[in-house]
């Protein structure tokens, strides 16, 4: 378990290098068998977060970037669109060595208790070769809501949750 409670901080220009990190971190056992150099892994992934980056930014144009913090150290980040509707979270990444210490967990009920203060659903997508965040997602009350070629669509409502997912902090 983490040593403090995460905290959550917004994202500054200053944090972009930390938040390229983090993507090689959760991309690069997917990419590191492909028998290419460090460095051209590194350009490409570089490319993919610079692109991924520009698709966000141009498809929700107003998003809540966040960085995870344990410690004050940063550990992951999230990207959330508030919608009118509903939350959606886009992304949400811990950094390799900081995983199974209950920052995911901590993140997403934080999330649950904001989406139930405002009586909205949080959605979202899960890779489906990420069978450990379906089971995250699932234990804390989410549930399926369609099924594409590469990903779950997922959701969580106040209304629907047998638990609610949401723990209170006592």
């Amino acid at each position: 378990m983490l040593s403090s409670t995460p905290t959550i901080v917004q994202v500054t220009a200053a944090d972009r290098d930390f938040l390229f990190d983090v993507y090689m971190d959760t991309r690069l056992s997917e990419v590191a068998s492909w028998g290419w150099t460090p460095e051209q892994l590194h350009s490409f992934l570089h490319m993919q977060f610079v692109m991924q980056q520009s698709y966000l930014d141009n498809r929700y144009p107003q998003l809540d970037r966040r960085l995870i913090n344990s410690d004050q150290t940063a550990i992951g980040q999230m990207t959330i669109f508030h919608g009118e509707n509903e939350l959606r979270l886009v992304d949400l990444a811990v950094l390799s060595r900081y995983r199974n210490q209950g920052a995911g967990t901590f993140i997403l009920q934080e999330l649950q208790r904001q989406a139930a203060a405002y009586a909205i659903p949080i959605r979202l997508q899960v890779r489906l070769d990420n069978p450990r965040a379906q089971r995250l997602y699932q234990r804390l009350g989410w549930h399926e809501i369609s099924l594409e070629e590469l990903h779950m669509e997922m959701e969580w409502s106040v209304f629907q949750s047998s638990n609610g997912g949401v723990r209170s902090n006592e």
